[in-house]
């Protein structure tokens, strides 16, 4: 009987989340909670907000799938986490705070933990991973600045979709992502739109100690629309594109341009052991235009 209450739906909202919310100094609630202790848990229409502030946290569904017992032995073993419809909103006022204030000030307040002992020095043992995969979906991810004249600016990540697979010691991960990027500026001396996407694929290879030893793929940044302040970013793009081996640098590369023009490239190549972080690379850049050199210097 015991197990069934504490697990209960009722039991989590009532019970659980008004304590991790005390100790964040905000509030946490979610329409239905369907808890598995030992493989799985998944909230509903996630919400966190601070008293007389806006939501920081909004989400329509968070599921993660786990296996307890391997977790407990230490090998950190979960299936699936998923994130749907995930908003994320920084809001700073006029006055310089803002709803993130009374969750860091909660953090900042508890006392610091009594230093242990070190431990005896030795060989320890790299962490055990086994993701099977993270999910990221509809993501939104804001920052709006607001002004005392009534105007505000915004800065955000809006469609953001990560997917990540794979994620395991000696085991090749692949990462896939795309976003819509969006910035507004409405000052009336400084006003400007600008949108862009960005886009990437990677596949990266860990070591047994989870360190990376091989990645290979690209991403791809691009303008679609801007004016204002940022009107000589219109049609302006950027590729990244990299093969690393264990042993070599064979391509990494970073390539500008506007409209169908290129603003030139960014080149880095040579051998590189990924194990000891040490390398000998060759470093070029060729054919840097002066509309890039004003792009990153006047603007």
């Amino acid at each position: 009987a015991g197990y069934f209450v504490v697990t209960s739906s009722g039991f989590f909202k009532s019970v659980i989340l008004p304590r991790i919310g005390g100790a964040l100094n905000a509030s946490i609630t979610v329409s239905d909670a369907s808890i598995q202790p030992f493989s799985r848990i998944t909230l509903r229409d996630l919400k966190v907000q601070s008293a007389g502030q806006p939501p920081l946290v909004t989400a329509s569904e968070v599921s993660v799938s786990y296996h307890l017992f391997d977790i407990l032995g230490g090998n950190l073993h979960v299936d699936e986490i998923a994130l749907v419809s995930p908003t994320i909103e920084l809001v700073e006022n006029p006055d310089g705070s803002s709803n993130l204030d009374p969750i860091l000030k909660a953090s900042q307040s508890k006392p610091a933990a009594e230093k242990k002992p070190a431990a005896a020095t030795g060989v320890s043992k790299p962490p055990q991973i086994d993701l099977g995969k993270l999910t990221l979906s509809n993501a939104t991810i804001l920052k709006t600045k607001k002004y005392a004249d009534g105007h505000s600016d915004l800065t955000g990540l809006t469609n953001v979709n990560v997917t990540l697979t794979n994620l395991k010691n000696g085991q090749t991960a692949k990462l896939e992502l795309s976003a819509n990027i969006q910035i507004e500026n409405h000052a009336t001396n400084a006003s400007g739109l600008l949108a862009a996407s960005l886009k990437g694929d990677f596949n990266c290879t860990l070591n047994a100690d989870l360190k990376p030893s091989s990645a290979s793929g690209g991403a791809n940044f691009s303008v679609s629309s801007a004016g204002g302040t940022f009107s000589d970013f219109d049609t302006f793009g950027a590729a990244l594109d990299c093969d690393v081996t264990p042993t070599d640098i064979k391509k990494l590369t970073l390539h500008f341009q506007k409209a169908a023009a290129s603003l030139g490239d960014m080149t880095v190549a040579g051998p590189f052991d990924a194990g000891k972080m040490e390398g000998k690379l060759a470093v070029e850049l060729r054919g840097i235009d002066r509309q890039l050199l004003n792009l990153a210097g006047a603007k």
